[in-house]
């Protein structure tokens, strides 16, 4: 009996040991991808890593930012997240948060890349602001274009009621031409007099 009872419990203890290690998550899945910055707002990072093929990393305090460098890359140096710019050339490595989120443990790069990739958001930054000064001067010239036409219908108006009253006063005038004449009479004046005579 007392052998049936610990047989018993054995099996039991041993079926709860399947059960915890089906229950008991596992190593949180991990994945590493080496890629190109494309994009970068807040504490998300955005890595094309294959023609067309991106993924998102999150960033936050435990995300260690390196630049790695000499011959066999083995130095590393420690970087703000604030070196993550579009443009450069990194390894991430990252794991799946329970939301199905890639949070970056670890994102290395170069110093050669980091440089190349400062000059071209730089560039960029000038691009931007050549972009948004010939679109202001663009718009300036679009609102004095637009008072131009303003004036110029105003003129167009001023010019048709200008034209409407000279028509008006020369039908008034016209009408004066109607007339008939009943006789004609010629006056001399003697030189250097400007009097009618009576018999006129």
């Amino acid at each position: 009996m007392n052998q049936s009872r610990v047989g018993t419990f054995r099996s039991l203890a041993v079926l709860w040991v399947l059960v915890l290690a089906f229950i008991t998550p596992t190593t949180a899945e991990t994945t590493k991808v080496e890629g190109v910055i494309v994009g970068r707002s807040g504490n998300v990072m955005i890595v094309e890593y294959m023609s067309d093929a991106e993924l998102a990393f999150l960033l936050d305090d435990t995300t260690k930012v390196s630049q790695v460098g000499g011959i066999f890359k083995a130095s590393r140096t420690g970087k703000s997240m604030a070196a993550l710019i579009p443009g450069l050339k990194v390894k991430v490595e990252g794991t799946y948060n329970e939301s199905r989120q890639v949070v970056a443990t670890s994102v290395k790069f170069n110093g050669d890349d980091l440089e190349q990739a400062q000059i071209a958001e730089a560039a960029n930054r000038q691009n931007r602001k050549q972009l948004e000064e010939y679109k202001a001067e663009l718009e300036r010239q679009a609102a004095a274009l637009k008072e131009q036409n303003e004036q110029l219908q105003l003129q167009q108006s001023q010019f048709a009621e200008h034209k409407a009253e000279i028509e008006a006063t020369k039908a008034r005038f016209g009408e004066m031409d109607d007339y008939y004449t009943f006789d004609e009479l010629t006056v001399h004046f003697a030189n250097g007099q400007v009097k009618i005579d009576p018999k006129y």
